[in-house]
């Protein structure tokens, strides 16, 4: 008897708890912390004493904090000059300050206990019982002499944006003012700058926190980790659609092994995705409700309009709103308004200083782009042939300064594959791209395209194998030659 394939609900709302032995990947954010802790150990402080961690729902958070508490709690049989003690506490939408104070007091307590003197005793007795956070700022920077404490705070999403000036001013700021205590917070936003820290040198949370999707790799670590035996072919398959989100990685990998053992063909290839297609635009459905639950559902539409693009401006958005069906003519004002409400209420689209352009997650865009692949394959091809037809626009009227507009051609040309699944046609499409570059830039440009696509993950993880060896053996053939000239 053949199971019926079904969405499981609980495959797709269940938070995954927290496994040692299961996390992967990271190294970045762990390294933000290793590092601080190091120069506390060192010199008796750091610089850089909070860390702020934000990224979409689901996109492993609570776990890295997790982990951070794991590697930094405090081991008895470790021979440090100063030891390292971790305690966490995760937002609910409690009353906050109060609540937190309670919660890491405690927990300190509870971790330490056979090393506290008795009047540091009194005071986390002291912060237990009040919630009162002056109590706790004393006895942490009393404990900062003997121990490096890490202060872990989850879920600081459900902070109200009244009460961050109240937990900076009495907590955070008097904790990380001598650098001797890292607070590291993680939320679905970036926490604030607490503007109001009247110190000679400022302390903001580090610039570089974003927790961005898992690479092709990461998720066949993940999923080999967890167990589930998968071999990398089948990792290949149904990558495009996890868009590196650990937490539907793991929906889509347990609906996968459900389906698989009721499935007669079980061979995890095209043809297997086409028939679980619809299981698996529902399963995209939910999470991107999960993902823009926070989302006014008037900004819906534009998030559509702009999913394509992995970075826009004014006329972007002017040309991708068009294409989806507004073609009535509006002033840029009525762009710059719809941008300035992208950035202020949502918490998945931000300006990135570094592309001098407003992003948006690399998780909802995807999620949004690979539930269209699958739900309306035309729909699709349309929307991004356009984004196409937008960028080579800009590259026939700047060729000579191309290369980020190049870079955006090709990312193009590797989504619309996956909708033709024509290596031949992908392959000879970036050549002509190639070739473009090789005419146009001189050799400083086609160092920094190549630097550029050297960094660009997404691209690598969506092309197949033979079209990414064939952009590096062609980029190296053409700097060489120019290096020659």
């Amino acid at each position: 008897m053949v199971t019926i394939a079904r969405v499981h609900e609980g495959f797709i709302e269940t938070h995954q708890p927290y496994v040692f032995d299961h996390f992967v990947d990271r190294d970045r954010e762990l390294g933000y912390v290793r590092d601080q802790v190091r120069r506390i150990r060192e010199q008796g402080f750091t610089t850089e004493p909070l860390i702020n961690y934000w990224g979409v729902k689901g996109i492993g958070k609570t776990w890295i904090l997790e982990h951070v508490r794991q590697l930094y709690a405090y081991r008895p049989d470790e021979f440090l000059v100063r030891p390292t003690f971790a305690v966490i506490h995760s937002f609910a939408g409690e009353s906050v300050l109060h609540t937190l104070v309670q919660a890491l007091a405690y927990a300190i307590s509870t971790q330490i206990s056979a090393h506290l003197f008795p009047d540091e005793h009194a005071l986390l007795n002291a912060a237990t019982t009040s919630g009162s956070p002056e109590p706790l700022v004393a006895v942490l920077n009393t404990l900062a002499l003997r121990f490096v404490p890490v202060i872990l705070i989850d879920n600081a999403e459900h902070v109200a944006p009244a009460d961050w000036q109240d937990l900076g001013h009495r907590l955070i700021e008097p904790l990380v003012i001598d650098g001797r205590v890292l607070v590291v917070i993680a939320g679905r936003r970036q926490a604030p700058r607490w503007a109001h820290f009247d110190v000679r040198s400022k302390t903001f949370p580090a610039e570089q926190t974003l927790i961005r999707s898992f690479s092709k790799d990461a998720v066949f670590n993940q999923v080999s980790h967890a167990n589930y035996s998968f071999g990398r072919e089948v990792v290949d398959q149904f990558f495009p659609y996890t868009a590196g989100n650990p937490q539907l990685v793991d929906a889509i990998a347990r609906h996968l092994r459900v389906w698989s053992e009721g499935d007669a063909n079980n061979k995890v290839d095209h043809a297997w995705i086409q028939r679980h297609r619809t299981l698996l635009i529902e399963i995209l459905g939910t999470s991107l409700d999960r993902l823009l639950d926070q989302t006014p559902q008037r900004l819906y539409a534009y998030l559509e309009a702009v999913a394509p693009l992995r970075f826009y401006r004014l006329e972007a958005l002017r040309k991708m709103l068009a294409n989806s069906g507004d073609g009535a003519y509006h002033a840029d004002g009525y762009y710059h308004q719809i941008l300035r409400e992208l950035d202020q209420q949502t918490e998945v689209v931000w300006w990135e200083r570094e592309r001098r352009a407003y992003v948006t997650s690399d998780v909802v865009r995807q999620v949004m782009s690979r539930r269209q692949l699958l739900a309306d394959r035309e729909g699709y091809m349309q929307r991004h042939s356009m984004a196409l037809g937008m960028y080579r626009g800009w590259v026939n009227t700047f060729p000579q300064a191309s290369e980020e507009f190049i870079v955006e051609i090709l990312f193009h040309l590797t989504c619309l594959y996956l909708a033709h699944s024509n290596v031949e046609q992908l392959q000879s499409e970036v050549d002509q791209q190639l070739d473009f570059a090789n005419q146009y830039l001189n050799l400083e440009r086609f160092h920094i395209l190549q630097q550029q696509l050297d960094g660009d993950r997404e691209i690598f993880d969506l092309a197949p194998i033979q079209i990414r060896e064939r952009i590096i053996q062609r980029l190296g053939m053409f700097i060489s030659a120019k290096e020659q000239n």
